[in-house]
């Protein structure tokens, strides 16, 4: 069985056909782009930002065998080549629209190597 560690501040909770079937809890290590933003405008006295997202502000984590991360999609995107990230499924909502987790998990890469050779 992989290990999942949850490189987000927030618990994840996983659904499968409507049942939480996981809460993976934050891991207390939390990877983040370096963010820009430059005022482009405004808007009845709001202000409108242009913002960029550029490298992953420090370290990622060491490729492990039966290791997948759960990072932010920002995250997932920024580094499509690590095909042990993860990020959160669709968002699943109560009858009231209020947040109660995703629904699966979603690669980037559109494969998941758990080790060497290995693809699930």
């Amino acid at each position: 069985m992989a290990e999942i560690v949850n490189m987000t501040p927030h618990t994840v909770n996983v659904f499968e056909n409507g049942e939480q079937v996981l809460a993976i809890e934050p891991s207390g290590e939390i990877i983040r782009l370096e963010e820009s933003r430059n005022t482009v405008s405004s808007v009845n006295g709001v202000s409108v930002y242009h913002q960029s997202y550029a490298d992953v502000n420090g370290t990622l984590p060491d490729v492990k065998s039966g290791v997948v991360y759960i990072v932010s999609m920002k995250i997932a995107t920024a580094v499509p080549d690590r095909t042990d990230f993860v990020c959160p499924g669709r968002i699943v909502l109560d009858s009231d629209g209020n947040r109660l987790g995703c629904d699966g998990l979603s690669s980037v890469s559109g494969i998941l190597v758990l080790s060497e050779g290995e693809e699930e």
